[in-house]
């Protein structure tokens, strides 16, 4: 816990200005860190590049976080969430869940992904991953322009709930990724692999845009 709250101090301080409320918003990204709970939230590159990455066998091999802020269409757009936490049941686990809200350029709504998995469990000693990691595909008639999300994040036991707000923008013209470091972290103990369209939010009469990734044993 110790390195992991150091990770994070050097992160933020790094960052700009802590907010009283703890949270520092950031281009691509945002940082919270407040009575015992840590989180970032990234915007990712690209959902698989950030999985093969944050599965690196090695936990002495920092790995690389590729970030952006403009996509294409057909791109999923995956809000990254990363955690630590001490809120915890007598049993030793913790609860945490979230939920995205993506609205369209003209500020309608676009999707939700609904109470979702950061964790319902033993947390990591160090960084961890959100468990149900979904993201949302652009598709080929959605309109370009800036679109914006807010992430949701509930941690149940500490009955704390975090709101953290973003854009990005679905443009034609390709965008330059920005690399950051991210600290001690405790890879999913399975091969996460990209799903079909998420079954429990899709349609008989349209494919969903919801792009689930989930623990595979193989």
């Amino acid at each position: 816990m110790k390195l992991c709250a150091l990770a994070f101090y050097l992160l933020l301080t790094a960052s700009s200005v802590r907010a009283e409320d703890g949270l520092i918003l950031k281009p691509n990204q945002a940082f919270y860190q407040k009575d015992g709970l840590f989180l970032r939230v990234v915007l990712v590159e690209d959902p698989k590049l950030f999985l093969n990455e944050w599965m690196k066998p090695s936990q002495a091999e920092t790995p690389v976080v590729k970030t952006r802020n403009v996509f294409r269409r057909g791109d999923v757009v995956m809000p990254a969430i990363m955690y630590n936490t001490n809120g915890l049941r007598t049993d030793g686990t913790a609860d945490i869940s979230y939920t995205f809200e993506f609205r369209r350029p003209d500020g309608s709504l676009y999707e939700e992904i609904l109470d979702k998995t950061v964790v319902n469990g033993i947390p990591p000693r160090g960084i961890g991953l959100f468990q149900d990691m979904s993201g949302l595909q652009i598709e080929e008639n959605d309109p370009l322009g800036e679109y914006s999300i807010k992430v949701k994040i509930t941690d149940h036991v500490k009955k704390d709930t975090v709101e953290i707000p973003f854009t990005f923008e679905v443009s034609d013209e390709a965008p330059a990724a920005v690399s950051l470091l991210t600290p001690e972290r405790q890879a999913p103990s399975a091969n996460p692999r990209i799903d079909a369209p998420d079954a429990a939010t899709n349609s008989p009469t349209k494919p969903s845009r919801v792009r689930s990734f989930t623990e595979t044993n193989q």
